[in-house]
């Protein structure tokens, strides 16, 4: 039962600190990963919309620019 209490006293003492720490360093790694996935997440989706603002607004100066040249060919057309 002593030599028990003297292998527990040990451990508590000198083994269980560096383990401890070590679960501490990787519990913080791990939260860093995830607020950088949540971080990324964000920037992805603000890309995405700039990217559909920006498809959206191509798509409306090429409808433009085919209006306007359809109307410069009915012009042609009718002269």
């Amino acid at each position: 039962m002593i030599v028990f209490l003297i292998l527990v006293g040990f451990t508590m003492k000198f083994v269980w600190p560096p383990i401890a720490k070590a679960l501490d360093d990787r519990a913080a790694k791990i939260a860093e990963g995830l607020a950088a996935a949540d971080m990324a997440k964000s920037e992805l989706s603000a890309a995405n919309k700039r990217v559909e603002a920006e498809l959206g607004q191509a798509r409306n100066e090429s409808a433009q620019r085919l209006a306007d040249a359809e109307r410069r060919a009915q012009a042609i057309v009718e002269e």
